[in-house]
């Protein structure tokens, strides 16, 4: 059994993923509703070959959440968490490593939360495309970054 920040949660998809989107309702207003052709995708600066759709908020300002692919074998160098971080894993293999240490590998229906402050890495995978969704309550960046 793992504890601290290695315990793996092991919520349902629907309900993981519903915790995150929630989280940037407001009472009132009209509903979102994407196809995935209305999706608009982008490049994700720092991971060759990733792209990256941003379902509400602003990654520099606020909340925010994101639907990521990256693609097999992508990865990005250590960096500090802001904000806690919450990822729901569709499809591949996410890796991730926490303070130095491998959290362990994350497929499909996974649930994974990097508390704030941590020093962490994520990667793909080698054996195939990593499609998820990440939370974060607050700016991608904090001061200094």
């Amino acid at each position: 059994m793992r504890s601290g920040w290695r315990h793996r949660a092991r919520p349902t998809l629907l309900l993981a993923v519903s915790a995150c989107v929630g989280s940037g309702a407001v009472a009132g207003e009209a509903p979102t509703l994407w196809s995935a052709a209305e999706v608009r995708w982008g490049d994700l600066p720092g991971v060759p070959g990733a792209r990256q759709a941003l379902l509400w908020g602003d990654p520099e300002r606020s909340d925010h959440g994101t639907l990521d692919r990256w693609p097999a074998g992508a990865s990005i160098p250590a960096r500090v968490a802001p904000h806690d971080i919450h990822i729901v894993v569709f499809t591949g293999t996410l890796t991730i490593e926490i303070d130095g240490e491998e959290a362990g590998q994350f497929g499909p229906g996974s649930f994974v939360r990097i508390p704030e402050g941590a020093r962490y890495a994520p990667g793909c995978e080698a054996a195939g495309e990593c499609n998820f969704v990440k939370h974060v309550p607050g700016p991608e960046t904090a001061a200094g970054d």
